[in-house]
């Protein structure tokens, strides 16, 4: 006699989209039902995940059933827009069937055998660590992603330069790109942890997927972890040795320039000048009044208004494409720019306008980049 279980659709596409977080070197998803839950475990060179999908009634039995491979291109079968889907566990193997609007549709994935050469599930890792809230946590990495190079991060070479590094007491993360870098603060986060930066849109999405508001993230010596606590899924990422800068992050009080401009207005300027420049990154901003002038090879391609807060002039020229770059993960309707520090003179810090108690993520994110030394001086 078949034993059954009743899944919500919805709840099997969000655990398989979690599941496909990390595509299997194998091929095949590996699929058990484990107390009435249906667990998918996908593993590559340096990830692991597990995918926890519970049923939407109690399990009629408990303990552990044999494991099923699917292969990739078989994983839509989990995938089903109708509305309901029930798991049975027969003497062929687990089959799915998925009803709704007059619909039927029915498939079976075959168990392993133990002649299999395939390896079994590997066992879920148990999580300790520190809980985060699940959206702020990726609002905190999607600004750090701006500095982390998570593109030009391919080789284990890479990954041992570009990672993202945590402060406990101060509360922050910190990527750098070398001329640009960013800090990001979130109250209350403890967090003594480094990540390799091509890990980080991996990390956002199991936020984004999780099913609880927290996820819990911690580390063991050869691994870090995030898990949903609400749901049990657990993603694993193996950690690659680094030497840990010490933070040092310019105070916010010692600037002899700050100017608010439109951000909508900046971006489609910087889009322009991206357009009109020739040959080179470089771009010259001149501001005085309420007027910013951008120039690029000595001529003027572009002006927009500006207000001053502190200061009456900025003269500075710097990499347009970065800028831009940077300017696109700032969240307010209006960008702070910040000038002539009196310890780091030349550096740019970008950040949003509004007071840090105002900013709706929670989330302060202070974005810096060296400026070029302007020609001719």
């Amino acid at each position: 006699m078949a034993t059954k279980f009743s899944f919500s659709p919805e709840d099997l596409r969000r655990g398989f989209s979690m599941a496909k977080l990390v595509r299997p070197v194998s091929g095949d998803y590996i699929l058990r039902i484990v107390d009435g839950s249906l667990w998918i475990s996908s593993t590559d060179r340096r990830r692991q995940v597990h995918a926890v999908v519970s049923s939407r009634s109690p399990s009629p039995g408990s303990g552990s059933s044999d494991d099923f491979y699917l292969s990739i291109d078989r994983s839509a079968l989990f995938e089903s827009d109708l509305t309901d889907v029930t798991l049975s566990l027969t003497d062929k193997g687990l089959v799915i069937k998925a009803e709704g609007d007059g619909q039927v549709r029915q498939a079976t994935v075959k168990r392993r055998v133990d002649s299999a050469r395939r390896s079994p599930m590997p066992s879920k890792p148990s999580v300790s660590g520190a809980s985060v809230p699940a959206k702020k946590f990726e609002e905190l990495l999607h600004q750090l992603s701006c500095s982390a190079l998570v593109k030009d991060t391919k080789t284990d070479e890479d990954r041992r330069v570009n990672q993202v590094h945590f402060y406990p007491n101060e509360g922050c993360g910190s990527s750098n790109a070398r001329i640009y870098a960013t800090v990001a603060y979130m109250d209350g986060l403890s967090l003594e942890l480094s990540v390799v930066s091509d890990d980080i849109p991996v990390m956002r999405t199991f936020c984004s997927k999780s099913f609880g508001n927290d996820i819990i993230v911690g580390q063991d010596r050869t691994k870090m972890f995030l898990s949903d606590p609400k749901s049990g899924s657990v993603i694993s990422f193996s950690r690659v040795s680094c030497n840990k800068p010490v933070l040092q992050v310019l105070s916010d009080d010692g600037y002899g320039i700050q100017l608010e401009i439109s951000k909508l207005k900046f971006n489609k300027a910087l889009q322009w000048v991206n357009m009109a420049r020739e040959g080179t990154r470089r771009a010259s901003f001149k501001a005085s009044g309420d007027l910013m002038n951008i120039f690029c090879n000595g001529q003027e391609v572009s002006s927009l208004p500006v207000k001053f807060i502190t200061g009456s002039s900025l003269s500075v020229d710097l990499p347009a494409d970065t800028l831009s770059s940077i300017i696109s993960y700032v969240s307010s309707e209006n960008v702070m720019l910040k000038f002539q520090h009196k310890v780091s003179p030349t550096i740019l810090e970008v950040c949003d306008s509004l007071s840090p108690d105002s900013v709706s993520s929670g989330i302060v994110a202070r974005h810096f980049l060296q400026s070029m030394k302007e020609k001719g001086s």
